[in-house]
């Protein structure tokens, strides 16, 4: 039997929901869930009439009545957000407020206020990889929003506001963030024309993405040279008392590898058949070659220390300490950045080692240290 709001009133349906809420702490809640209903009662809003438009009426109400901004904000929205939802599959209320499953509730508030966003979301899902989907969906979010905003229509949008949009962006981000969001919304628009949802002519449009800052300007990278580095190892290496050391230092310089990424290296990461040497990187696992050097140091140093299996390194802070006071022109960090330079190709120094797009794309202002 469908329930009635009128039935009941409006802090009987919330004491309801609270009381179905386990495992958290309510006290927030209940108070951002009240101050919702209080607002419906003020507007004379009955709980039944509630839909998206009054959502974002009283998104924007929020946004100006509160001081507190950001994630507190985004809090008190998502309870109110779960609260309507939960009237709604309660037959409280005839709006659905989830649209789309497995997806956060802001991805269904902007689908909610522009169905566009939800075709554009399901063409792509099965198309690009997850990471991706989320930039290119959270782009087109913002340049819906944004949209909204500016009082205009997205399917009656001009070249000139997308032109608005572009400098907005480019004045208050960074070059290489703003190149991603413009390329993805570059995607959205190229993906809603050539589906037939604008009705103005976009053919042949470009979005213009602002030259990275600095580039001539910029202060040099330091690089070491590479027979630098290499006459440096080789002095460690022929000295028995720094085995360990030239180790370390090898694959920092030959392998790209962190002193985090070190410590938890094992000997079962190591493939002496392929030479190849698999770590875990920003949760992803990569490999790399191993030079004929870094093979060397290696096998040595498990000679030495008898190491079959499990972790090679169980003291990495004392290596780096002896690593300032022995060899202190070889800092772990230019020396990384060196051996990426000299050892590795671009494509991994720029998706897989983190390496500045700087480096890796322009080679601009490298300058090589003696």
């Amino acid at each position: 039997m469908k329930a009635e709001v009128n039935d009941m009133n409006y802090s009987e349906i919330a004491q309801k929901y609270f009381s179905s809420i386990k495992n958290i702490d309510t006290r927030i809640m209940t108070s951002h869930v009240n101050a919702f209903l209080k607002y419906l009662k003020w507007n004379g809003i009955d709980l039944k009439d509630v839909d998206k438009d009054t959502l974002k009426q009283y998104i924007e109400y929020a946004n100006n009545r509160y001081a507190v901004k950001g994630p507190i904000l985004h809090q008190r929205i998502k309870h109110v957000y779960d609260f309507l939802q939960w009237c709604y599959e309660n037959n409280y209320i005839k709006q659905n407020f989830k649209p789309m499953e497995g997806v956060i509730w802001r991805v269904n508030f902007a689908v909610l206020n522009e169905p566009l966003l939800l075709t554009f979301y399901e063409y792509f899902k099965d198309r690009v990889s997850n990471n991706l989907l989320n930039h290119m969906f959270k782009d087109a979010t913002d340049f819906v929003f944004y949209l909204q905003k500016q009082g205009s229509d997205l399917a009656n949008i001009t070249q000139e506001d997308v032109s608005a949009f572009s400098e907005s962006i480019n004045s208050s981000l960074a070059s290489y963030t703003a190149r991603r969001r413009i390329t993805n919304v570059k995607r959205f628009i190229a993906f809603l024309r050539d589906n037939g949802h604008l009705n103005n002519d976009f053919s042949g449009f470009e979005l213009k993405v602002r030259r990275p800052r600095g580039i001539k300007n910029k202060a040099p990278v330091h690089v070491l040279s590479a027979d630098y580095v290499k006459s440096e190892l080789e002095q460690l290496r022929k000295d028995d008392r720094f085995i360990s050391l030239y180790c370390y230092l090898c694959l920092i310089y030959y392998a790209g590898m962190r002193a985090i990424d070190i410590s938890s290296l094992s000997a079962e990461m190591i493939n002496w058949e392929d030479k190849t040497l698999t770590y875990k990187f920003n949760k992803k696992h990569i490999t790399v070659p191993m030079k004929p050097e870094l093979e060397e140091a290696l096998l040595t140093y498990m000679r030495a220390n008898n190491i079959k299996h499990g972790k090679l390194f169980n003291q990495v802070n004392r290596i780096n300490v002896l690593a300032s006071s022995i060899v202190p022109t070889l800092k772990p960090r230019i020396l990384r950045r060196s051996g990426i330079v000299h050892n590795l190709p671009q494509h991994t120094m720029h998706r897989n080692l983190g390496m500045s797009p700087m480096i890796v794309e322009q080679y601009t202002n490298v300058q090589m240290m003696n």
